[in-house]
């Protein structure tokens, strides 16, 4: 059987699993070809554990309804009936350079073995191996780091690589922002913050590309539940808020990477982990919301969402029965004037929608009797408490304490 990177532009297998191809969605195949080739001498030896890696990536990276099958020594048929011919084909081409690159390094445009499939009958499979230059569009959309391949004039058109070695990305440093529950009078939660962010959110997503943004994201998550699953093994129990910014969670290749990186956190912490969407834009229609909270549910005990002060304008009915357990907005954003306006509005709006309240970027003893008056839940800001290097335990914070610079104890 010939490799999927050969110049023959069709080609026709015979395999009782071609039955598996036919219906809807996105139908591809993942080969081993290039590793096979890049490996030598050594492919005896290290194959079985190339299909190993090959196919746990494939169990973390599809979805429920996704399924894969070996049609050969070197090629994996890949068929995702819920999904659109481009995702299914830039989360293939997402796995394929994930495989190669965690076992063999920096990855060529030419060493990406994916292929588009078609059941023509019950046991005969057409494949076509994408064009260089779809791959390069692919893997542009994909946000891949690709090392330059001299021998491909269209990579070096249209994919050209920056002169020079890009700078490494900063690691994250995070602080923990704790949220006082106004019913109980205690500091309930801590949510993860980038130490020294003046906007009080976990993701700085202005002047970040979508690759950066999820590797952000990915680093803030990582971190975040190293640091709670240290604190519930001393018998620390409290809720740890992550943010999860729309911009990340919207782009299906960083979505799936981030569900998968879910799926690895143990069980026994998604009781005590909070997901928090923030800088949802106005007007994300309802179906869109659903789709983004269903990703994440199931890998922690609460979801809320952060949503614009001037999403009033459109429907916030949108966010009742999605899945989510709180809405609020961020006062930062807001003019003063407005503020009162706003804690009334959101108020009204999660009583009538049997929702929690809360209010970000609290910053003066006055909003917070005012919000507690209107049914606010949980307050968080410069007037609640600084920012911690350590998250949790509970601690007690009376109403009464809540001044000036005054510390909770």
């Amino acid at each position: 059987m010939p490799p999927l990177n050969s110049a023959v532009l069709h080609e026709r297998w015979h395999t009782p699993s071609a039955r598996l191809a036919k219906g809807s969605g996105s139908t591809n195949i993942i080969g081993l070809s290039a590793i096979r080739r890049k490996a030598g001498s050594r492919w005896d030896k290290i194959r079985p554990g190339v299909v190993t890696r090959l196919e746990t990536l494939l169990r973390q990276r599809l979805g429920s309804s996704d399924f894969f099958v070996p049609i050969d020594e070197i090629d994996y048929l890949v068929v995702m009936p819920g999904s659109t011919p481009d995702d299914g084909q830039i989360c293939c081409l997402r796995i394929a350079y994930e495989l190669f690159t965690s076992l063999l390094g920096p990855c060529t445009i030419n060493q990406l073995d994916i292929a588009h499939a078609e059941a023509i009958s019950d046991d005969i499979l057409e494949t076509r191996p994408f064009r260089i230059a779809e791959l390069v569009e692919m893997a542009k959309k994909a946000e891949l780091v690709l090392s330059p391949s001299p021998t491909d004039v269209v990579y070096q058109s249209i994919y050209r690589a920056p002169a020079g070695q890009p700078p490494a990305a900063a690691a994250v440093e995070l602080s923990y922002l704790p949220i006082w529950d106004a019913q109980y009078q205690v500091i309930r939660s801590y949510q993860a913050i980038l130490k020294g962010n003046k906007r009080f959110t976990g993701v700085e997503t202005s002047g970040l590309n979508g690759r950066e943004l999820a590797r952000q994201s990915l680093e803030v998550l990582d971190k975040s539940a190293l640091s709670l699953e240290q604190h519930l093994a001393r018998g620390e129990r409290f809720q740890l808020t992550i943010p999860v910014p729309y911009e990340m969670l919207a782009s299906p290749v960083a979505r799936m990477e981030f569900v998968a990186a879910c799926r690895q956190l143990s069980s026994s912490m998604r009781p005590y982990l909070a997901f928090k969407l923030e800088d949802i834009p106005v007007g994300v229609p309802q179906s869109r919301l659903v789709e983004l909270v269903a990703a994440l549910a199931g890998f922690s005990g609460t979801l809320l969402a952060k949503i614009p002060a001037k999403q009033y304008a459109q429907s916030v009915a949108d966010y009742q029965g999605i899945g989510l357990k709180a809405i609020g907005i961020g006062l930062g954003s807001v003019p003063n004037g407005e503020r009162l306006r706003e804690i009334d509005r959101l108020a009204a709006d999660t009583k009538r929608l049997k929702l929690i309240a809360f209010l970000d970027d609290v910053g003066s003893i006055e909003i917070v009797r005012y919000a507690v008056e209107r049914g606010i839940n949980w307050l968080s800001g410069p007037v609640i408490a600084a920012a911690v290097d350590e998250p949790g335990p509970l601690k007690r914070l009376p109403m009464a304490q809540l001044a000036g610079d005054l510390v909770y104890v």
